[in-house]
């Protein structure tokens, strides 16, 4: 199995083409801008191949009102990017550490693939959290996580219930349960 079917998120779409040097305009479903830095790899969605293309690689990119015009390596004019048109950007994970102490200098805002950091030893993966279960300090369980919620703030696990846990409050994560220490009143309707 390659490093692409073991890692494989989504981070964003290319939306058309910009131009007639083969750039295109990008928009990130993530908040970490450098998935765009020159040189970082990024992946086609394997039932969208173009011409056998899969990986490609960012040769340039810069801000265009809320999204970016990106320029990657191969693809040298308008007829190529068009083809590009509607593809879905994917990528491997990023390491961006963060504290799950009381330490406030270091933030939890990213993408989907941002690692939780040190959590007594464990390191794992926003993206790993969905399907498991979230009980707080008094070993109360209150379902499991659906999906994932970019925030400024902190991210958020978003529960089966509806409930939204900011990954600030994770002190754990072992055996497929997330602990969290719940200030009162976090899931109260």
């Amino acid at each position: 199995m390659s490093q692409f079917e073991v890692a494989k998120l989504e981070i964003g779409s290319i939306d058309r083409a910009h131009g007639i040097k083969g750039e295109v305009v990008v928009n990130l479903s993530t908040n970490i801008k450098e998935r765009l830095n020159v040189g970082t790899e990024l992946f086609l969605d394997e039932s969208q191949k173009i011409d056998g293309l899969q990986k490609i690689i960012v040769k340039a990119a810069r801000p265009h009102k809320k999204k970016y015009i990106v320029s990657f390596e191969g693809i040298g004019s308008r007829n190529e990017a068009e083809e590009l048109k509607g593809q879905k950007l994917f990528a491997i994970p990023i390491s961006l550490s963060i504290s799950t102490s009381n330490d406030t200098s270091t933030s939890t805002s990213a993408d989907a693939s941002t690692p939780m950091g040190d959590l007594s030893g464990a390191r794992f993966f926003l993206h790993e959290l969905v399907g498991c279960e979230v009980v707080d300090q008094h070993n109360k369980s209150y379902g499991k996580v659906i999906e994932l919620q970019p925030n400024p703030a902190s991210d958020l696990l978003v529960l089966e219930s509806g409930a939204l846990v900011p990954s600030v409050f994770i002190k754990s994560v072992s055996d497929g349960k997330i602990n969290v220490d719940a200030p009162d009143g976090l899931f109260d309707r």
